[in-house]
């Protein structure tokens, strides 16, 4: 089936024994509608055993059979000799090991028909199955190189490739925006639209012609209030959007000077369970801008008025019930009342205060799952009196303090557009998302892609959240605070801290951005999240907000 067309051998004499291992696996010509899968050994193909790599019997292995080499700089490369072209979801398949732990982060290289690009793998997990690397488009010229960087043994055992299944057609979507949606008479108002799945858009009303799929276009001089109408066809339907631009007797009031965007902290230890003096050193030495504190109602005097010596700002997060069973008008009442408790407190030392945390997850109400048996969850009416009430009672004794709204799990544009539709834009000073684009499924990447990938998709997300404000508040911005953000460090600290810098790097081209609250100064379990691990280790995370607090 499969045959080895070159097999090559290098040893570099005199140094560290360094073995380059090519092994070229063929694919017969042919286009294929199923799976393709290369084994090594495999039947039809033929192996010779050079030193280096060793051929082992291993039940978890693809076929029983498999190759491990301990050779720093030993390599395997499977090349797909006559494959048709097209996309293909790649696979690779390794033992669960046995006796030396392999390596946690063996590189791979796929030549795909646009370049290479170099993924990780960890062996130490997912042994005995398929595990997908990517899609990529691949012709016959595409190969997989593995290779052994010293860190530990590595396996090659089998590669999968799978025909991606071709997308069915999509409904189509439709954008129509105008900046600014109110002008002066003989003003202009900007239009931009955007579309998905569809062929063509046709304006009409105040404007009119063919338009492209997506795009701007500028209309000057309006004298009067005007309508505009855009209808764009796609596959399944067509789509239409319709937006106004109202002439008003005063110039509308210029937007927002832009703020030195906060870097804040999420000071949890999870060990110790409180803001002890270790984690005080460290925070003092990252030199953030502001601390998140708070939870569950608790006052936290210890938190704020280390801050406050310190000269960092605080964030805090009220929490949750705490015996005020905020399902009821009184006990929403409670709830406002004790943070109106807390703020007269603090008086100037605290700068936000937050109005629960993930509500549209169910969390102070049984958690995540607890949204499958309960209606509380979806219930924004409710959410948005007990942010009214607690907006009125603080203010009432720290009128400068900053009431922050949602504090939702993830971006959630559907629940954070109820708040406002249920009268919540009144009640607030700021919003409050938590995006975490490596877990969530709105706007996500897969776990492994590079932080900037991460950081784009980052920037997506909390503009989305900026036009749903803008929709749902004549046009105004409210500034956005992102008091929670991360991702599980697991295997690839590094990717974390490249992604740490990127969003803070990007983060502050965007003016409704008001700050990034990062999680969490401690690892909540071995690998996830956290600057620090348990032990107080510093992770590559940790240099990357320092640096970013100090720019």
């Amino acid at each position: 089936m499969f045959n080895i067309t070159r097999l090559n051998f290098t040893r570099t004499l005199g140094s560290t024994a360094m073995l380059g291992i090519m092994l070229f696996l063929s694919l017969p010509a042919a286009t294929y509608a199923a799976d393709t899968i290369i084994d090594i050994p495999g039947p039809g193909a033929s192996f010779s055993n050079p030193p280096g790599w060793h051929a082992k019997t291993m039940a978890s292995a693809y076929k029983g059979q498999t190759l491990r080499t301990f050779n720093k700089s030993a390599w395997s490369t499977f090349k797909f000799g006559s494959l048709a072209s097209g996309k293909y979801d790649v696979y690779m398949h390794w033992p669960i090991w046995a006796g030396t732990p392999p390596d946690t982060a063996a590189p791979v290289i796929i030549k795909h028909s646009s370049g290479t690009q170099t993924v990780t793998v960890n062996q130490r997990q997912n042994g005995g199955k398929w595990n997908r690397l990517g899609t990529w488009t691949l012709n016959n010229t595409a190969y997989l190189t593995l290779t052994n960087r010293g860190n530990g043994p590595i396996y090659s055992d089998a590669v999968k490739l799978v025909p991606s299944l071709v997308t069915p057609p999509q409904d189509p979507t439709l954008s129509l925006t105008a900046n600014p949606p109110q002008v002066g008479k003989g003003g202009a108002a900007t239009l931009s639209w955007a579309s998905r799945y569809t062929t063509s858009c046709t304006a009409s009303a105040g404007w009119s012609g063919s338009k492209g799929t997506s795009g701007s276009q500028t209309v000057n001089n309006i004298t009067s209030s005007q309508t505009y109408n855009l209808t764009c066809a796609g596959t399944t339907r067509t789509v239409s959007a319709t937006v106004k631009v109202a002439v008003v007797s005063t110039t509308p009031p210029p937007p927002p000077s832009v703020q030195p965007l906060v870097v804040g902290l999420n000071v949890n230890q999870f060990q110790g369970g409180s803001f002890d003096a270790a984690g005080q050193d460290f925070t003092r030495e990252l030199g953030v801008h502001s601390i998140r504190v708070g939870y569950n109602h608790g006052d936290h005097d210890f938190g704020v008025n280390w801050a406050a010596q310190n000269g960092m700002g605080v964030l805090f997060h009220l929490g949750y019930g705490k015996g005020c069973d905020v399902r009821t008008a009184t006990g929403r009442q409670c709830y406002a009342d004790r943070s109106a408790g807390l703020a007269q407190k603090y008086g100037n030392k605290v700068q936000y205060y937050e109005v629960w945390n993930e509500w549209n997850i169910g969390l102070g109400f049984g958690g995540p799952g607890s949204c499958a048996n309960q209606t509380i969850c979806a219930n924004t009416v409710a959410y948005t009196d007990l942010l009214c009430r607690t907006y009125k009672a603080i203010k009432a004794v720290a009128p400068n303090a900053r009431v922050v709204s949602s504090v939702t799990s993830g971006t959630d544009l559907s629940w954070n557009g109820r708040v406002f539709d249920a009268g919540g834009g009144k009640c607030m000073d700021a919003l409050s998302v938590h995006p975490y684009v490596y877990l969530k499924t709105k706007f996500s990447v897969p776990y492994t892609s590079p932080g900037s990938v991460g950081a784009a998709k980052f920037v997506e997300a909390v503009t989305a959240v900026d036009n749903l404000i803008k929709s749902k508040n004549g046009g105004r911005s409210l500034p956005i605070l992102v008091t929670e953000e991360g991702r599980a460090n697991g295997t690839s600290p590094q990717i974390t801290a490249d992604y740490l810098t990127e969003v803070y790097k990007r983060a502050k081209s965007l003016p409704f951005l008001e700050g990034i609250w990062w999680y969490s100064l401690e690892e909540s379990s071995p690998g996830r999240f956290g600057l620090l691990s348990q032990d107080n280790t510093k992770k590559p995370g940790f240099f990357a907000l320092e640096a970013a607090a100090q720019e």
